[in-house]
């Protein structure tokens, strides 16, 4: 899963999980970007919402600068999940 950094999110994807092998999904709080697609990869791309219906055990955030935002918002809904940002 995937939080911020657009750019170089859709660089990661389509340098490290082309095939959708290890992402399950995008996660961006931008309404105008979820319910699309990554570019290139496909990953399917949804509201922050989808970390309650479908958790993961990980999350990559690929813009730290919205690290502790990101840990306010789960740490409100109770979700665990391994975070590491880039």
């Amino acid at each position: 899963m995937r939080f911020g950094g657009w750019c170089k999110g859709s660089t990661f994807l389509n340098l490290l999980d082309k095939e959708r092998k290890t992402v399950q999904y995008v996660v961006d709080i931008n309404p105008a970007k979820q319910n699309k697609f990554m570019a290139g990869t496909g990953h399917p791309i949804f509201s922050p919402d989808i970390l309650a219906k479908q958790p993961v055990d990980n999350i990559l955030i690929m813009n730290e600068n919205y690290t502790e935002e990101i840990k306010q918002y789960l740490f409100q809904r109770k979700i665990n999940a391994n975070i590491l940002s880039l």
